[in-house]
């Protein structure tokens, strides 16, 4: 009986600590971002990495439907918050010390940061912003800062 019991219990455990994982310490926060994503259901593909980044590390495009996400990885959260205080807080310049860029925007822009991540969204998709003001917090810049 004492062997039935322990064993029921340790299925059990198994089972609560498999629904519970959190992130492995070992992914990124991209695969974190990636993986959300697919636990969402939502369907997106990984676009090429643009090298023509306004930001100073490369962007990781991520196509949903006709939306684009881009991601910008950095090396550390420090790093991340340090580019992150060159973005305007309308988003629509960076300006670098000796250099400032303009950008244009086709749509609402909105810009979130977590862990090593910055993720810029161009868009008005409620479902995609409800996703990343769940899992990124409120946007630091952009259309939903200056709209607050």
């Amino acid at each position: 009986m004492k062997k039935i019991v322990l064993l029921f219990i340790s299925v059990t455990l198994l089972a609560l600590t498999s629904c519970s994982q959190k992130p492995s310490e070992n992914e990124s926060d991209y695969t974190v971002f990636l993986n959300m994503l697919a636990d969402s259901n939502i369907q997106y593909t990984e676009e090429d990495t643009d090298t023509s980044s306004f930001l100073s590390v490369t962007r990781k495009p991520i196509l949903i439907g006709d939306d684009i996400i881009s991601i910008y990885e950095y090396d550390s959260n420090k790093d991340m918050e340090k580019d992150s205080t060159y973005i305007d807080k309308g988003g629509s310049s960076i300006s670098y010390p000796g250099k400032e860029v303009e950008i244009s925007w086709v749509s609402q822009l909105h810009f979130f940061k977590k862990g090593t991540l910055i993720i810029n969204y161009v868009g008005e998709n409620e479902q995609i912003l409800e996703l990343l003001n769940k899992n990124y917090g409120a946007e630091f810049a952009g259309y939903g800062y200056i709209n607050k």
